[in-house]
């Protein structure tokens, strides 16, 4: 048997080759890997602060509706005092947000605070303006004017309306917006808006942006570009780069890939969507730095290869200097064979890379960990100051009811007082003026019933109502109600009706609130239906509990007012249209007092112009009732 023969350079080649190759190959596998894990991870870095800078954006829109909240619930609104509204809510928006605004305006659409502008500049009706031009022209690219929808919403709906970006046609500049609504007795009365600056939201990106290549920008549904962290000024109002260009609705809540930036520059971004107002946070990084650390592998790696390749050519060059040599010199002499060993191959570069990554990982995920629990405990204290503030403003406007009440109350004895002596006087009556006394007699028992109602209110507040309850006879309370309302009764001509049991009705109450609560429900009958109206009043027990129902012909209760005129301070009917003079209070006391006495309240109406009914349940124990006087 022959054997190929080969000479020993040769065969040095080959075992040189042999190490060589597979080092290629893995070196080659190993570099692809870090090219690969490079760019899976700066993904989903950016993915993460996208979310972090979306979640940052919502968290502040949610303390300036707080802020608000807070600001809708100013007595210079009620006052119509615009003036002093225009100074604290200039000052709320320069403490809060720098470069912002608030606005108010009217249902029918007149803008009547801007502080953008000083009070008393003339003001646009934003319904006419709005209705002539749908965008402006800022810095060479169309920026749209609001929509009337963006004021209407909130009036319609009762809540929250957010904008993209927008040219302000007051501010005249580019702002986004958030608009609520000024609730009063229930209903939207005004929209109350909050204009952010670009600026605001340029320098809220440039402190979220993790490094000096980070490319950060806010994005509102159409597409527009509301800020950006670098160059913010040049960018505002433009088109934003594919994929939302046109707009972001209909895209996925988040998303990664590569584009191009507005200046051409290849990226890689990540983008979350809001589910508040759609506006989109995006995050991008040039290609090139997103690359570079794989890059800089890359050419390590060429460098070892030619450095080994190099050094291997060079080993085996020697050896078979070394070798060859002598072993053909003594061949000539005598033959002789010689063994090589090629040398073991380098190992456990691989895992050590990906012990690396993990470690790398890991202090990552820690950051990011401390950064949201830094960021939720921030949120839990402002939340919470901001609901202290809500409860000092709770307990201050229920001081200040208290207070005016008592105040008012001390004057009207004396002119009380006077009306009467002057009615029992011989010269009054007499006198040409004698036919006022009856109406300022009205009007002061009128004054008087809205300052009780105060008291009451303030009480209701304060949980100081107590019951003082007693065997009693529920006619005796009836009655009581119906003679105290008897001077609103005569001067209307309405016909009152009784309907009460032939034997005494015996319940176990407080007989003062009884009555009122009676009284109450007739004065609320007589007071909403028109001269010569029916009011029935009936006592019945029914199973175990004792009923009054309250009935009349009168103005009647629309179905969705059914439940919110227990209220306080709520009223049937258009606030603006009211007559009547009442603040409110009346039924929701009703309601109050009632609970006290474990019973229920309800109205029942078919409608405006159908009369209403009000139905009081008491319970009553097995021993309350019985035939006979109490004893």
């Amino acid at each position: 048997m022959t054997h190929r023969q080969s000479s020993l350079r040769i065969r040095l080649f080959w075992l040189f080759g042999a190490v060589f190759l597979p080092l290629v190959v893995s070196g080659t596998a190993f570099v692809v890997h870090q090219w690969d894990q490079q760019q899976t991870l700066a993904l989903a870095s950016l993915q993460e602060q996208a979310r972090s800078t979306r979640l940052a954006v919502e968290r502040e829109i949610a303390l300036d509706q707080a802020v608000m909240s807070a600001l809708a619930a100013s007595p210079d609104i009620d006052k119509a005092d615009w003036a002093a509204f225009h100074q604290a809510a200039g000052q709320t928006v320069a403490d809060v947000r720098p470069g912002g605004y608030i606005i108010v305006v009217d249902p029918g659409g007149q803008n009547v605070v801007n502080t953008s502008v000083p009070f008393g500049t003339p003001l646009p009706n934003l319904r006419r303006l709005l209705a002539r031009k749908a965008q402006a022209d800022w810095n060479g690219h169309p920026i749209p004017l609001p929509d009337i929808s963006l004021f209407d919403g909130p009036l319609q709906t009762g809540k929250p309306a957010f904008s993209g970006l927008l040219y302000g046609p007051v501010s005249k500049r580019p702002v986004v917006a958030i608009n609520v609504p000024v609730m009063r007795g229930g209903r939207p009365a005004y929209v109350l808006g909050l204009a952010y600056s670009s600026e605001f939201f340029a320098r809220l990106l440039q402190t979220e942006a993790k490094g000096p290549e980070l490319i950060k920008a806010l994005i509102d549904a159409q597409g527009l570009i509301i800020a950006r962290n670098l160059e913010s000024e040049k960018f505002v109002a433009r088109r934003s780069p594919t994929p939302f260009q046109n707009a972001t609705r209909g895209m996925p809540p988040e998303g990664i890939g590569e584009s191009l930036t507005l200046a051409g520059t290849p990226v890689f971004y990540a983008y979350s969507r809001s589910a508040v107002n759609g506006w989109v946070s995006f995050v991008a990084m040039p290609r090139s730095a997103v690359l570079a650390p794989a890059w800089r592998v890359m050419w390590i790696w060429l460098a070892v290869l030619v450095s080994t390749a190099l050094a291997g050519a060079v080993l085996a060059w020697r050896l078979w200097r070394q070798l060859a040599l002598p072993l053909t010199a003594l061949a000539g002499q005598a033959h002789a064979s010689t063994q090589l060993h090629g040398p073991v191959p380098p190992s456990g570069i691989e895992e050590i890379e990906a012990l690396r990554t993990a470690l790398h990982e890991a202090a990552q995920n820690e950051r990011i960990r401390r950064q949201a629990e830094r960021e939720r405990g921030q949120a839990r204290e402002e939340l919470s100051l901001a609901n202290k503030r809500l409860v000092e403003g709770q307990q201050r406007k229920d001081q200040f009811l208290s207070l005016m009440a008592h105040e008012l109350r001390n004057p009207l004895a004396p002119i009380r007082n006077a009306v009467k002596i002057l009615r029992l006087s011989p010269v009054a009556a007499t006198s040409p003026l004698a036919s006022l006394l009856p109406m300022m007699e009205r009007q002061v028992t009128h004054m008087a019933r809205l300052l009780d109602d105060l008291l009451d209110a303030s009480r209701i507040a304060n949980g100081k109502i107590e019951l003082r309850p007693q065997s009693l006879d529920v006619a005796l309370a009836v009655h009581a109600a119906v003679e105290a309302n008897g001077p609103l009764i005569e001067s209307m001509k309405h016909q009152i009706v009784l309907a009460l049991p032939l034997a005494p009705l015996i319940l176990h109450a407080d007989q003062a609130r009884l009555t009122q609560i009676v009284s109450n429900l007739v004065h609320n009958a007589a007071t909403y239906s028109p001269p010569g109206a029916r009011i029935e009043v009936s006592v019945a027990r029914e199973s175990d509990d004792m009923v009054v129902r309250v009935k009349d012909n009168g103005n009647g209760i629309a179905p969705d007012e059914l439940e919110s005129i227990f209220e306080m301070f709520a009223q049937a009917g258009t606030p603006f249209t009211r007559s009547h003079g009442g603040l409110g209070i009346g039924l929701a006391l009703v309601r109050y007092l009632v609970g006290m006495h474990s019973g229920r309240v309800e109205a029942v109406s078919a409608g405006r112009g159908h009369g209403s009914e009000f139905i009081v349940r008491l319970p009553m124990a097995e021993c309350a009732a019985r035939e006979g006087p109490p004893s």
